[in-house]
């Protein structure tokens, strides 16, 4: 009977020491940020959204306006070519200056600039509304006029700094240096991005990159990045066993957005208690 009794309580300590694991587990922000299931779906709904109008919208817009303002001198360039071809330079040449190329050509460089910089303000302004409506329900801010106005001239400027940075590193740089910069600048811009949209401060953007910076530096959010690179790393490779490839091809778009907005509030989450 003692020996009973015994067992029992081990038995009884064990289920007990299970259940408090279990529950610390529930409780820690890894779990908890999943249980928000309404959350994570607005967010999916939000980013498709942006890829149906800014992505497939916008910028597909843009390049199409770009290619028919640019279809007549790129005619015109073509045809010299081929007149070049056939008669000679001289002959091509003298061809070309009776079509006074000098205004096409320039016309068109001129529709396709403007173009491009409308093309470009529209979809930061699609990329800022509704990339701030997320960032702004992550943290429970409220996205109001000045708030949408300033995130949309914080991303105006901050792609163009990277632009710039990628342009300027081509230029110096031989090609197979440029591109590992390049790569190097990608994992940088998707590391910190997350940081300084989640604790941007249209209040003062300055002091809201300086404190996104700061978590981002922190090395326990290095750590939760690894993490959730492990885990979407085996989610992946249970769901490539589950579900055939071709199908998964279909979801996948579903489950990088619904993964981002289940890893964006656990960052979140976890670095705003941190000073």
């Amino acid at each position: 009977m003692k020996k009973t009794k015994k067992r029992g309580k081990k038995s009884r300590t064990g289920r007990t020491g299970k259940n408090k694991l279990i529950e610390k587990l529930k409780g820690t922000n890894y779990v908890s940020s999943v249980k928000d299931q309404r959350f994570l779906f607005k967010c999916l709904g939000l980013e498709l959204a942006f890829l149906l109008v800014g992505i497939m919208g916008i910028f597909n817009l843009t390049i199409f306006s770009i290619a028919m303002v640019a279809k007549k001198p790129y005619a015109l360039m073509m045809t010299f070519v081929e007149m070049q071809k056939a008669e000679g330079g001289q002959a091509a040449l003298e061809a070309l200056q009776a079509l006074q190329p000098e205004k096409t050509m320039l016309t068109g460089i001129i529709l396709a600039i403007l173009v491009a910089i409308v093309g470009y303000i529209l979809f930061m302004a699609a990329l800022s509304f509704f990339k701030g409506l997320i960032y702004s329900n992550t943290t429970g801010k409220k996205m109001n006029k000045k708030y949408f106005l300033r995130f949309w001239i914080f991303n105006i400027i901050y792609y163009l700094i990277i632009f710039l940075l990628i342009f300027t590193f081509f230029k110096i740089f031989q090609l197979q240096i440029a591109i590992k910069i390049l790569f190097a600048i990608i994992l940088l811009y998707l590391y910190f991005t997350p940081f300084f949209r989640m604790y941007f401060n249209h209040n003062n953007i300055l002091t809201g990159l300086k404190t996104g910076m700061k978590k981002a530096l922190d090395f326990s959010s290095l750590l939760r990045i690894l993490l959730i690179l492990a885990t979407f790393i085996i989610v992946a490779s249970i769901l490539l066993l589950i579900i055939p490839p071709i199908v998964l091809v279909f979801l996948s778009v579903l489950i990088f957005y619904y993964a981002t907005a289940w890893s964006r509030l656990y960052l979140y989450k976890t670095t705003r208690m941190k000073k």
